[in-house]
């Protein structure tokens, strides 16, 4: 099984005190175009893992859900998140449609 790790940015909603990537909030997201082209490069994976900072933060987040599923056709979508976005019924069913599991940290 060929898996990799898509790192979307440093921007989170939290503050967590365990945090490995504090020091780096400064440095912004990536791009939706640039993510876009990165799925693509490894579309022959069978999985992704969609990490952050905190990827359900962005404005494109499903945006990016749906083109990993349905345009680079990655068959298994992973999400690791702080799930407070989840309490969003709304982006929890849409995000539902594409997500083959997601890890809560």
């Amino acid at each position: 099984m060929i898996s990799f790790d898509l790192k979307v940015g440093f921007s989170c909603c939290n503050n967590c005190q365990h945090c490995v990537i504090t020091d780096k909030s400064h440095a912004g997201d990536v791009s939706t175009e640039s993510l876009k082209k990165i799925m693509m490069q490894h579309s022959y994976a069978d999985r992704i893992v969609i990490t952050g900072g905190e990827a359900t933060i962005r404005p494109d987040f499903i945006e990016l859900l749906r083109f990993a599923k349905e345009d680079a056709k990655i068959p298994k979508v992973f999400l690791q998140s702080n799930g407070r976005a989840f309490h969003n019924k709304e982006l929890a069913i849409a995000a539902s449609k594409y997500l083959y599991s997601a890890l809560i940290a």
